[in-house]
């Protein structure tokens, strides 16, 4: 039992002896590297990260997480200044994102760019360019989760009132009314169904009243061709009237008019006559008498 708790004890050595030299390397691989600083700036929490931590972007390491602090003139605010490789656009239309490891629940940075034009920011140690951060997959799913978790209690809140007695009271007396309803509909589906037996004695009688408007409709059309016929002739009578109206007005009637006009030429002519006879009726035979001289002539 002793020698397998010295090689237990020997075994767990060379491991931190290894892990130590893997930290070692690690650190003097990146001792002489360069890095521009920058600082996030997360009203959002940002469990699981920690200094030494990775900084992405998109999926790419282009630095590390230096110190991670709370803003001593806003609490509600985080500070995490990161370290960027030297030389590396970081723009104006850069964001920050906390990035969570499934299994491990550690946490990295995950730098990307809105889309549209950008300009590089302009950062040095005194006075770090500020980064924003966005909230991450995780935390939109969890203000979408209480958001539901609300909307589930004000439903639940809704429902409770729905079920009240006063409302229980008002469904029995539905579910009554519906099965009133339901036996009235299978009454009416046996009368429904005693029209339906019905049906073809008015489909014949049907037939007849058909049969019978056929034959009075042939009887219409006839009556409607005579009165055609009729129109037509009435129409030729008012032609023909018009024609003679025509020529009334235009032959007849100023031929009357000069008739008119001769026998009143004749009547007075006539008149004249019958006065020289009443005057003189030896005129007829000597014809008009001369004037006796008068005195002087």
């Amino acid at each position: 039992m002793g020698r397998e708790a010295h090689l237990l004890l020997a075994g767990l050595f060379v491991l931190g002896l290894g892990v130590i030299a893997v930290a070692v390397g690690l650190w003097l691989g990146h001792a002489g590297a360069e890095y521009d600083p920058y600082l996030v700036v997360s009203r959002y929490p940002v469990s699981g990260l920690h200094p030494e931590s990775t900084v992405f972007y998109r999926g790419v390491e282009v630095g590390k997480v230096n110190r991670i602090e709370v803003d001593p003139q806003d609490i509600t605010t985080i500070r995490v200044l990161i370290q960027v490789n030297k030389g590396f656009p970081v723009t104006d239309q850069s964001f920050a994102r906390l990035r969570v490891q499934p299994l491990t629940g550690l946490a990295q940075i995950e730098l990307d760019n809105m889309p549209g034009p950008a300009k590089p920011l302009i950062t040095n140690p005194q006075a770090p360019a500020i980064i924003p951060m966005q909230p991450s997959l995780f935390e939109q799913l969890t203000g979408t989760g209480q958001d539901l978790i609300g909307e589930l209690q004000r439903l639940a809140l809704r429902l409770n009132e729905l079920l009240n007695e006063h409302n229980q009271t008002r469904v029995q007396h539905i579910l009554a009314n519906l099965e009133a309803a339901s036996a009235s509909l299978v009454q009416v589906e046996k009368e429904v169904a005693g029209i339906l037996a019905e049906i073809p004695k008015v489909s014949a009688s049907a037939q007849k009243t058909l049969a019978k408007i056929e034959e009075a409709s042939a009887g219409l059309a006839s009556l409607s061709q005579e009165a055609k016929e009729a129109l037509e002739e009435s129409q030729s009578f008012l032609a023909t009237g018009r024609r003679l109206g025509v020529t009334l007005d235009q032959e007849t009637l100023p031929r009357l008019h000069t008739l008119l006009e001769e026998i009143q030429a004749a009547s007075l002519s006539l008149k004249n006559l019958s006065e020289k006879l009443e005057q003189d009726p030896r005129a007829i035979f000597l014809g008009p008498l001369e004037p006796e001289p008068g005195p002087g002539e």
